[in-house]
Parts: C-alpha cells; structure tokens; sequence
C-alpha cells in the first residue's frame, strides 16, 4: 500500500489481548483487493478478494473460509452516476441465495437498501438519513464544510452532500 493505506489493524482489549485483527492487500490503484480476518491466534478465519473494473468500481467479492474454501461469490451493478445499486450474492454451487436493492435520492444519497431471498421475500431494510452543516468563515465570507471523517474542506456546501458531514 504505497499510499499510506491501512495494511493491518489489529484492536486489543484493556488486558493487550487481541480482540479484532484484519490485514489488507491493495492494487496499484489503491483498491483493497484482498482482506483476511485473523482469530484472536493469528489463525486465518475468513478471507474476501474483490475485483474491479477498470474505471475503479467493484465488480465482484469472493468470499473463503480460514482454510480458503469459497463460501459466497457477491457481484454489483452501479448505475450512471457510479452508485451500486444492485448486489446479488451467489453460494459456490452458483445459486442465487440473496439479492439487494439500493435506492438513491435526487442529490444521490443513499436512502435505502431493501435485501430479499431469491423468492423476492424481504429480509431486510436499512434506511439512510444524513445531516449537515455549513458554518461561516468570518473575514472571508465563504462557507466551508469539514467532513470529520474525510478531514476535507470545501468552499461549496453541495459539492459533499453524498457524504455524512457535521462539525
């Protein structure tokens, strides 16, 4: 990760166990193509290798188990904008086992994702809300955003609205 990419994050407990641990590999666009999830032992639990096309967007996420047996296969169409908008998730006899709908506002932020078995039963709905705030820059009188998760700053309150944003 020759971009200061995040390569392993290990969480401990307040004894210095290891509670959580996840290793990265990345492509030379930056794009995390691999992820292992490690026990609390350093003993490989899962694996996930993703692919991607090559304007950037993930096509697809294999999903192993510690001893690299395929579990799932997961695949995602975006639509013009570049949002996902659909995920379909395969078992390794290639049988549809699920599928997710995801629904996009005016501005194109994300309002909903609707998950459904290949019955088109629903199993689940999340709903987005987001928040925002602009405040003032005194002597210069533009408004600034600061995304504290994204650390970036903009003089144009509408140039982040597809991110969560408060000060």
């Amino acid at each position: 990760a020759p971009n200061g990419d995040v390569i392993e994050k290990i969480e401990y407990d307040k004894e210095g166990k290891v509670k959580s641990h996840e290793a990265f590999v990345y492509n030379k666009k930056g794009d995390v193509v691999e992820e292992r999830i490690y026990d609390e032992k350093a003993n490989l639990k899962k694996k996930k290798v993703s692919t991607y096309a090559s304007d950037g967007v993930k096509t697809e996420e294999n999903r192993f188990d510690g001893a690299g047996k395929l579990l799932e296969r997961e695949t995602y169409t975006y639509n013009a904008n570049g949002d996902r908008t659909i995920e379909l998730t395969f078992n390794i006899k290639g049988e549809l086992i699920k599928k997710a709908f995801i629904l996009y506002d005016k501005k194109g932020l994300k309002t909903e994702k609707k998950t459904m078995d290949p019955k088109d039963k629903l199993l689940e709905v999340k709903k987005y809300t987001y928040e925002f705030w602009c405040f003032y820059i005194d002597k210069w009188k533009e408004f600034v955003i600061y995304n504290k998760i994204m650390g970036w700053l903009t003089n144009d309150c509408h140039s982040l609205s597809r991110f969560v944003l408060w000060v």
